[in-house]
């Protein structure tokens, strides 16, 4: 069976034996073709391919901050022919080439009724990563919601939502509490019904769901993919308070993120992030060696996280040698066993080979473990060669200090090239614009540093200007602060104007991304400099910050045109 499904537009679905809508003259059964709806988005399922000529690739990509009705009225066919189907909700929908979580597309839906109701034909605000319900329950649910009932329901949802970001266990209505995979699917087909009848909803809506169908049994999980696995949080200590156990798998794609992280920036992040929750270096140890305990004993379970924290002060000596498996799984016994004790990490630990500082273990350690994802056995001996002054044993847990963002993958240090073509107007980037000029005296008014500049300026864009699907320069930096909307080319025309009107030099990123949808696409993004250090900048999802990227992967990127002054396509 598969639990994900693509938005569609040519669906055709019969009637359903779960829900009835009726609109004013009829209280039967709908069960009308779905034939291809012409005023559905026309962009929801392009495919963005590569354009050879001048070795581009066409540059659309966004995470969208909206979606019109038409797009979740087109969604909910193909969910109502997945409910019919399988009898139960999908993971997830994929709408216009990005996926939804169920949480995310009932909050879609109810706004969508909301604004049918009212007449409206405002587009849809996404809200992302709203969490599951703690405990569904409801009881049996049998009757009839008149429409003003309905959409009163479906207010008070997405209300909830936005005031608790995570799902409801159930509904109050007047037939009952219904369980909330049940008023999903209830929302659904009263979308579903709008959507066959040239937007209209129906008057009546009818339900006859047992508490114990099918459809309450099955709780959709969705987790979006976040491939900012290592931006260091604002102070130190431990970031996340879950108890719950992390797998094998997926502490080994954590030490893979950490050992790219450690080879790009050559000292360690201040944590990771696993299922959604941050984990900090010392934590993060205790897991590596844990981990590494059940790995040779041939258990696949998980690691139970305890608190941990800091090293007082970390140090240790240079090291070059080679440990053997049986000396590198007795050091990591060593730790598991000292934080266990003192609830904290070693400042180093003992060896052979001389005293080893506590962040070279963890890199070390990080190492091991991707040996084991990527062979299925641990490594017969791992070679150490660090000395005590490298940056790897500054970072972490005490390199502290300063404005500038930490360098990432996506951040890169200022080499002394000139800045002014950094700096200069151009034909897309309308540096010397009257507006472009006043808008930024206005947002920047209140800023004393280069970061604080930079963090308002990116903060207004993300608020003020929305995603738009088209390839290529279409508006540059003005017609693009008129329209408060453009696609990632021209978003980065605006940015980069604006920052430069500010005084600080930005730069195109042109590149090939595999987004979190799973979607490959062109996409430009800026890099604007901040003290010493390039930061990324990418105001194209909502899910973004300065210096940070969370919805495509800043380790499979492939760069295409470069990072450059001007971007001319």
């Amino acid at each position: 069976m598969n639990d994900t499904i693509t938005s569609t537009t040519n669906e055709n679905v019969g009637a359903t034996n779960l829900i009835k809508t009726s609109d004013s003259s009829s209280n039967t059964d709908t069960n009308q073709n779905i034939t291809k709806n012409n005023s559905s988005d026309s962009n929801t399922n392009k495919n963005v391919s590569s354009n050879k000529k001048d070795n581009q690739i066409k540059a659309a990509a966004g995470e969208p901050k909206t979606l019109t009705q038409n797009q979740i009225l087109a969604a909910s066919k193909t969910v109502n022919s997945y409910l019919k189907k399988y009898g139960k909700l999908p993971n997830y929908v994929t709408i216009g080439g990005y996926k939804f979580s169920m949480n995310e597309y009932a909050y879609m839906l109810s706004k969508t009724i909301y604004y049918k109701y009212n007449k409206k034909t405002t587009k849809i605000t996404i809200k992302y990563d709203i969490n599951n319900p703690s405990k569904p329950a409801g009881v049996n649910i049998y009757g009839k919601l008149t429409k003003a009932q309905y959409y009163t329901y479906s207010k008070n949802l997405f209300a909830y939502m936005d005031k608790y970001k995570k799902a409801p266990n159930y509904s109050t209505t007047k037939l009952g509490k219904i369980q909330y995979q049940t008023a999903v699917y209830a929302l659904n087909k009263v979308v579903y019904y709008a959507a066959t009848h040239k937007g209209t909803l129906p008057s009546t809506l009818s339900l006859n769901v047992k508490k114990t169908n099918k459809i309450n049994k099955n709780l959709p999980k969705y987790t979006r993919p976040d491939y900012t696995p290592v931006t260091p949080p604002a102070s130190g200590g431990n970031s996340d308070s879950s108890s719950n156990t992390v797998s094998l798998s997926d502490i080994k794609d954590a030490a893979s993120r950490v050992n790219a992280y450690v080879n790009q920036n050559d000292v360690l992040p201040k944590y990771v992030e696993i299922g959604g929750k941050q984990y900090t270096m010392p934590k993060f140890l205790y897991l590596l060696t844990a981990a590494l305990a059940n790995i040779n004993s041939g258990s696949s379970k998980g690691i139970t996280p305890i608190s941990v924290n800091n090293p007082v002060k970390p140090t240790g000596k240079s090291i070059n040698g080679k440990m053997s498996k049986a000396i590198y799984l007795s050091l990591a016994k060593n730790i598991t066993n000292y934080i266990k004790k003192n609830k904290k990490a070693p400042n180093y630990a003992n060896s052979p080979l001389g005293t080893i500082q506590y962040q070279t273990l963890i890199s070390e350690f990080s190492k091991i473990i991707e040996y084991v994802a990527n062979n299925n056995k641990l490594p017969s001996s791992v070679t150490i060669n660090v000395k005590s002054s490298d940056p790897i044993n500054g970072g972490s847990s005490n390199n502290g200090g300063g404005d500038s963002p930490q360098t990432t993958v996506l951040n890169d240090k200022y080499n002394g090239e000139s800045l002014a073509q950094y700096l200069a107007s151009t034909k897309n980037c309308q540096v010397t614009n009257s507006a472009i000029k006043s808008l930024v005296a206005s947002i920047t008014k209140n800023c004393n540093t280069n970061k604080e500049k930079a963090t308002a300026i990116y903060n207004w864009m993300s608020k003020n200007i929305d995603y738009s699907f088209y390839y290529n320069s279409k508006k540059g930096a003005t017609g693009t602060l008129s329209s408060k909307s453009g696609n990632c080319v021209d978003q980065a025309h605006l940015s980069v104007a604006l920052y430069r009107a500010a005084g600080l030099a930005a730069r195109y990123v042109h590149g090939e991304c595999t987004f979190s949808s799973g979607s490959v696409y062109g996409h430009v993004w800026v890099q604007v400099l901040i003290d010493d250090t390039w930061t990324v900048s990418d105001t194209t999802s909502s899910r973004n910050s300065l210096g940070v990227v969370n919805n495509w992967n800043p380790y499979t990127y492939k760069l295409k045109t470069g990072k450059v002054a001007e971007i001319t396509f």
